[in-house]
C-alpha cells in the first residue's frame, strides 16, 4: 500500500510503498534490519512493515512472504472454542461422529476444525472436518447467537493433557475466544499425534 512515511517514521513526510507481512513469534529479530518496522495498522506482535525502496533484495522480501504464507491460515485450519457450560461436546461425540456446530463466516466445507474445550479441560480435544457448511439456523439466547451452523465430522481425539492452553502458549496462543487460524508449526505437531 502507499502511505505517508511519517506514519511509521516521524518527521519524514513523503509517500512510500509498503508491504505488511505476518511473521512468527520472532518479530524482534527482523526489526533490526534496515527498512523493516513494527507493523503499520496491524498487530505489532506478529506483523512487520517493509518499506519497498530496493533496500531489501527481492529474495529477502520473498523469504519474508514465504514465512507469512506459512503463518497465515490459507490452508483452512481453525481452532474453535467450545464451552462445556453451554454444550456437552464430549457426550455428543460419544454418541455420534458428526455434530452440528455454530459456524464462523470464514470456515468452508473441507476445512479442518480443532475444537478447544474450555474449563475444566482448557485444551484442544478434537480434530474435525467441516463436511457441510452454511446451514441456515436461527437461534439466540443470553449466551449464544447463531445464524448458520456447520456439520463437523470427528477425525481424531487428543489426550486432554497434550494441547493444553499452557502448551498452546508456546505457539503464541494466549487465549481462544473465537475461531482463529492454525500456524504451520502447531499444525505439524497436531498432525504428529
Amino acid at each position: 500500500m502507499s502511505i505517508n512515511k511519517e506514519k511509521i517514521i516521524s518527521n519524514e513526510s513523503l509517500n512510500i510503498e509498503i508491504l505488511n507481512v505476518k511473521l512468527d513469534d520472532k518479530v524482534e529479530k527482523y526489526l533490526n534490519k534496515k527498512n523493516i518496522y513494527p507493523a503499520y495498522h496491524l498487530s505489532k506482535k506478529n506483523w512487520i512493515t517493509i518499506i519497498l525502496d530496493d533496500s531489501l533484495t527481492d529474495e529477502e522480501i520473498m523469504n519474508l512472504i514465504d514465512i507469512s504464507y506459512q503463518n497465515s491460515n490459507i490452508q483452512g485450519e481453525w481452532i474453535v472454542p467450545a464451552n462445556p457450560n453451554y454444550f456437552d461436546l464430549i457426550e455428543s461425540f460419544n454418541n455420534s461422529s458428526v455434530v452440528d456446530w455454530k459456524q464462523s463466516n470464514n470456515i468452508l466445507k473441507g476445512d479442518i476444525v480443532y475444537l478447544y474445550v474450555a474449563r475444566p479441560y482448557s485444551a484442544i480435544l478434537y480434530k474435525c472436518e467441516a463436511i457441510e457448511t452454511d446451514i441456515p439456523y436461527e437461534y439466540k439466547d443470553k449466551n449464544v447467537s447463531m445464524k448458520k451452523i456447520m456439520k463437523l465430522k470427528l477425525l481424531k481425539k487428543y489426550d486432554k493433557d497434550k494441547f493444553t492452553l499452557k502448551k498452546l502458549n508456546e505457539y503464541g496462543i494466549k487465549s481462544i475466544r473465537g475461531p482463529r487460524g492454525v500456524s504451520s508449526r502447531l499444525r505439524e505437531d497436531l498432525n504428529k499425534c
